[in-house]
């Protein structure tokens, strides 16, 4: 048992070679259009899944994690180098057209490659399948990792380094009432200050 990718959608890997044609049509950019061009041509091997925001509202009022709102799909690279990149195809809120949003690295590229390649989190995830999913929660400065599971089991959440002080990062788990419970007061207190700066 262990992570289960998740399906790839033709409208995702569309978005995967239109940014691929786009950035070859700039010679400087040739190394990243390679590993899109991986990812889209293997998709599996770039363990694709799907990333979720969330509200400040919506985790202030109680409603937690379900209003999520879909961003989009991410798939994995790396280069040659041995640099790890996220790649990231955005969905359209209006239109639901995809686009290729972004490829990414750094701390947080980092910290999640270092989580799914430790041992103990393949310990945590066995005697189930789990699905992944990136959480976002942007305002808080939040970058999770969600394991959805089959159930009975619970799924688990993952805070990436570095996380507020009041979410424990990796190898501390959530279950899903646990970090409602930990980002609740967080997200109120940051809405009471968005409020007041503005009476």
């Amino acid at each position: 048992m262990g992570i289960l990718a998740t399906t790839t959608d033709t409208d995702s890997l569309k978005a995967l070679k239109e940014g691929v044609d786009t950035l070859r049509s700039h010679p400087q950019f040739e190394v990243v259009a390679q590993m899109i061009q991986s990812a889209h041509d293997t998709p599996d091997a770039a363990l694709p899944h799907t990333i979720y925001s969330v509200d400040l509202q919506d985790l202030a009022s109680g409603n937690g994690l379900a209003a999520l709102q879909l961003v989009g799909r991410s798939y994995f690279a790396k280069s040659a180098d041995g640099t790890h990149f996220a790649i990231e195809v955005h969905q359209d809120k209006k239109t639901a057209k995809h686009k290729l949003g972004g490829v990414a690295r750094g701390n947080i590229v980092d910290g999640v490659q270092q989580i799914l390649n430790d041992p103990s989190l393949q310990e945590k995830l066995s005697g189930a399948d789990f699905t992944l999913s990136t959480l976002r929660i942007n305002a808080l400065g939040i970058h999770a990792l969600w394991f959805h599971a089959d159930k009975p089991v619970t799924d688990i959440i993952i805070g990436v380094p570095l996380t507020p002080p009041y979410l424990e990062p990796w190898p501390r788990t959530y279950n899903r009432e646990e970090f409602e419970t930990a980002v609740k007061d967080a997200a109120k207190q940051k809405l009471d200050v968005n409020h007041a700066a503005f009476v």
